[in-house]
């Protein structure tokens, strides 16, 4: 996964990203929204886990569903794709 990223990537555009991710800031532009919102996280991830999700998202939008993925890492789209699709479109369904 690390090779395939390093041939696709640019040192630019993932420090942009980077940046992007850490400086901004819409919490308040969202605060206290009422629309259904599912946050997934893997059973295995060291840095996304049931607790900063809560910690987070669960604070921001008061209706969040926080689900774990099963046998999961931080990348469940390559690692249980067919989990990651059935609780998305479980979720879209309601």
């Amino acid at each position: 996964m690390v090779e395939k990223s390093l041939l696709r990537s640019i040192p630019e555009a993932f420090a942009a990203y980077l940046r992007a991710w850490a400086d901004t800031d819409l919490s308040e532009q969202v605060r206290g929204r009422t629309n259904p919102l599912l946050a997934l996280y893997g059973e295995h991830d060291p840095a996304v886990t049931e607790q900063s999700l809560r910690d987070s998202y669960g604070e921001l939008f008061p209706h969040a569903e926080i689900r774990r993925i099963g046998n999961a890492g931080h990348y469940p789209m390559f690692e249980t794709p067919l989990a990651l699709v059935a609780d998305v479109e479980e979720f879209l369904a309601r």
